[in-house]
Formats: structure tokens, C-alpha cells, sequence
């Protein structure tokens, strides 16, 4: 898939560019995409910058298996695997933080909030519950 998504997100920034050989995406996660990026329209508004995609759609084996190897924690329950979250280096103020649960609460969805030295975080996802983490649970 190529082209916008919506007016400030694309698909090119749903692959994971670090991917090298899994830059495929699965269709049965396209309804994912579509509101997740509605969602972060809406908080692109309310800070008024950019949100830089470090990370959204990440293949299974590409989470599971190769991120790990390359030293990095993930976890088997990525909200990546379904399309449903990023990683940006916006930053994570308490205003963002409660735009976001503002955002997923309008949507009738489940928030995830990961707060790190280098950004956040930001996803959605009905089967796991209100979810937020800072960095100290994530070394």
C-alpha cells in the first residue's frame, strides 16, 4: 500500500523501516491503521507538531523474534503486531498523556501509554485493558 492514510500520516510510516526484509503489511490489520491514524490526527491538533512515526506495524516474527536479537525488549502482546500502536518521540507530557485517554475514551477503545526517555508510546487495544508503563518497568 502507498499514499496518504490521512492528511499527515502515510503508509510508508506504517512498515517499519527497520524491518529491512518484512516491509509487507497484513491486511486483516487495515482497520487498525485507519483509526489509529484518525486518533493521531486528533492529538496532532491538540499539540500542534508533528508526531514522528518511529515505529507502528511490526510482522510478528519481525516483533518476536529479530527486535530481541537485536537486543531490544518487546513483548508478545505488542499492540505493534495489530497495527494498533507507535513509537514517536513526541513529548510525554501530562497533557498528551490525558489528550490520549481522552482520544481512546471518545473512540470506546483501550489506551496504551509506554513513557520513556526518548518519547512514547501511543495504541489502542480492547483485549488487554487501560494500559500505561514508564521505562523503569521497561529495563
Amino acid at each position: 500500500m502507498v499514499g496518504k492514510i490521512t492528511d499527515n500520516f502515510n503508509w510508508y510510516e506504517c512498515y517499519n523501516s527497520n524491518a529491512n526484509g518484512y516491509k509487507y503489511f497484513d491486511l486483516q490489520f487495515y482497520d487498525n491503521v485507519l483509526q489509529l491514524s484518525k486518533m493521531l490526527e486528533e492529538l496532532r491538533e491538540y499539540t500542534g507538531e508533528p508526531i514522528n512515526v518511529h515505529s507502528w506495524y511490526r510482522p510478528v516474527y519481525y516483533n518476536d523474534v529479530v527486535m530481541p536479537r537485536k537486543g531490544y525488549h518487546t513483548s508478545t502482546r505488542s499492540d505493534h503486531k495489530l497495527a494498533s500502536a507507535i513509537d514517536t518521540s513526541i513529548n510525554p507530557t501530562v497533557g498528551v498523556i490525558n489528550k490520549w485517554k481522552s482520544i481512546c475514551n471518545r473512540y470506546e477503545v483501550s489506551y496504551s501509554i509506554g513513557v520513556y526517555d526518548w518519547g512514547m508510546h501511543l495504541g489502542f487495544r480492547n483485549d488487554l485493558g487501560n494500559r500505561q508503563w514508564t521505562q523503569d518497568w521497561y529495563k
